[in-house]
C-alpha cells in the first residue's frame, strides 16, 4: 500500500495546523489567565489597602480617646494636693501636664516639698492628701514612663506607616 506524496503532504500540513493552533491557543490562553490574575491581585490590593485604611483610622481614633491611667491618676493626685495656701506646690504641680515642662531642679523641689506636706503637723492637711503626697512621685514616673512608652510606639507606627508607603 502506497500513499500517495499529496496525501502526506496534506496530512502533515493538517497536522501543523492543529499543532499551531493548539500553540496559539494555549499562548492567549496563558496571556488572558495572567492579566485576569494581575486584576485580582490589583483588586485584593486595594481591598488590603483600604482594610489598612480602615484599621489606621479605628486606631487613631482608639489613641484619641484612651487617657493612659497613670496619667489620669496624675491629675487625680494633682487635684487632690492643689491647694490655694500652696503657691509654691500649686505652681509646680500646675507644670505636670501634660505636657510634662517641670525641670529637674523645680522637680527636685516639688519631691521636698511633697515630703513636708506628708509630715506636718496641721489640721489643714487630711490623711487622704498625706496619702496622695506619698504616692504622687511614684504615680508620677510611671505616667512619665507610660507617655514616653506611648511615643515610641507613635514613632515605630510612624516608620512602619512610611515602610508600607
Amino acid at each position: 500500500m502506497i500513499i500517495a506524496e499529496s496525501t502526506v503532504n496534506s496530512a502533515a500540513i493538517a497536522l501543523l495546523g492543529i499543532v499551531a493552533t493548539a500553540g496559539v491557543t494555549f499562548i492567549f490562553t496563558q496571556r488572558s489567565n495572567a492579566r485576569q490574575d494581575k486584576k485580582d491581585r490589583a483588586e485584593e490590593h486595594r481591598e488590603l489597602l483600604q482594610e489598612v485604611a480602615g484599621l489606621k483610622e479605628r486606631l487613631a481614633t482608639v489613641d484619641a480617646q484612651i487617657v493612659p491611667i497613670s496619667t489620669a491618676f496624675t491629675q487625680v493626685l494633682v487635684a487632690k494636693l492643689t491647694h490655694l495656701h500652696t503657691p509654691e506646690l500649686d505652681g509646680l504641680l500646675a507644670k505636670i501636664g501634660p505636657p510634662f515642662t517641670l525641670s529637674s531642679e523645680e522637680e527636685a523641689r516639688m519631691y521636698v516639698l511633697l515630703r513636708r506636706r506628708q509630715i506636718e503637723v496641721d489640721d489643714l492637711i487630711p490623711e487622704d492628701e498625706r496619702d496622695a503626697a506619698k504616692i504622687f512621685p511614684v504615680v508620677l514616673r510611671m505616667a512619665r514612663a507610660e507617655q514616653e512608652h506611648i511615643a515610641m510606639a507613635g514613632e515605630v507606627r510612624l516608620t512602619i506607616g512610611k515602610a508600607s508607603s
